[in-house]
């Protein structure tokens, strides 16, 4: 409320995460659905009081830990929801019931079936379409994670990866290309733009994680936004609103539009004064970039 009457005009998300609970009381509450691990213990997120469940449609937990979202969204008041490892938590599979149909241990020499096992994706996959839909009737959903399912995938929203190890960015490459900054490393905004551009190695656009670093200036983020990808390739993004590169070369669409170009530094600074000539070939524009190492370019997209 306090957001809403200082700064109206200011849009505001809300944390939710379906797979753990603190509860001194949640294993025993919430017993059918501890996710349990290989050696039939209770998984926990790497500390002993943060305990991981497997919410389904069926469960009491699954019933509460959706009330969250009631909180969220009526209670709160929140404009989105910002949805943390949306398709599973730490471990990926559960070694008790229910079983999800599919999933199974198998003995690599004698290629026999050893035990049964259930995937997280799979088993809380209703329960996870249903919270998306209910969501998204209500506004914007933003997730950490990519769908594990054709199902899930069928829901249009935005999502990232982590990006500890850059290489995470592969994971995105069928869904939503966006990395999310590297809290561990970024301590510059400088920093932080050259992690951009090791996100364009793999096709990807960046969204800011780190609370180390407040922008001082706009660097190339601030021209990332909106993009429906079409094209990904090393070292740039083709959408259908705006190309994002860090790749000499020329830029268009296959027709007449123009073109407004940002073109910035290797600090990450735009540069206002560089060159970038609209070229005409056949009657069709592109923009031709000739980029220094460590300097970018947005290119934004106009049709009338």
């Amino acid at each position: 409320e306090r957001i809403k009457r200082l700064c109206p005009e200011v849009k505001f998300s809300v944390y939710f995460h379906c797979f753990l609970d603190v509860l001194d009381e949640a294993p025993e509450r919430y017993a059918d659905a501890r996710r349990l691990l290989s050696d039939g213990t209770h998984g926990d997120y790497g500390k002993m009081h943060m305990f991981l469940f497997n919410p389904t449609l069926e469960n009491s937990f699954g019933r509460d830990i959706a009330g969250n979202v009631d909180v969220i969204l009526d209670t709160i008041g929140a404009d989105s929801v910002y949805w943390d490892e949306i398709a599973y938590s730490k471990y990926k599979y559960h070694y008790g019931e229910p079983w999800d149909g599919c999933s199974a241990d198998i003995d690599p020499d004698t290629m026999q079936i050893t035990r049964l096992k259930s995937a997280v994706p799979l088993i809380s996959l209703p329960f996870q379409c249903r919270q998306i839909e209910r969501i998204m009737a209500r506004g914007p959903l933003v997730t950490n994670g990519m769908p594990q399912t054709r199902t899930h995938a069928s829901y249009k929203y935005q999502a990232f990866t982590e990006t500890g190890s850059i290489s995470n960015c592969a994971q995105t490459l069928l869904y939503s290309p966006i990395a999310l900054g590297d809290h561990l490393t970024e301590r510059t905004i400088v920093d932080a733009y050259r992690w951009m551009l090791k996100a364009l190695d793999y096709g990807c656009v960046y969204n800011w994680y780190s609370q180390r670093v407040f922008p001082e200036y706009p660097t190339l983020a601030s021209c990332m936004f909106p993009i429906t990808p079409m094209e990904l390739h090393e070292g740039y993004i083709i959408g259908r609103e705006r190309i994002v590169t860090k790749v000499s070369g020329l830029y268009g669409w296959g027709d007449a539009s123009t073109h407004e170009v940002h073109v910035f530094d290797a600090d990450g600074r735009e540069a206002a004064d560089f060159s970038a000539p609209l070229r005409t070939v056949d009657g069709k524009t592109y923009t031709e970039l000739r980029l220094a190492e460590d300097w970018s370019a947005a290119i934004i997209r106009h049709t009338e």
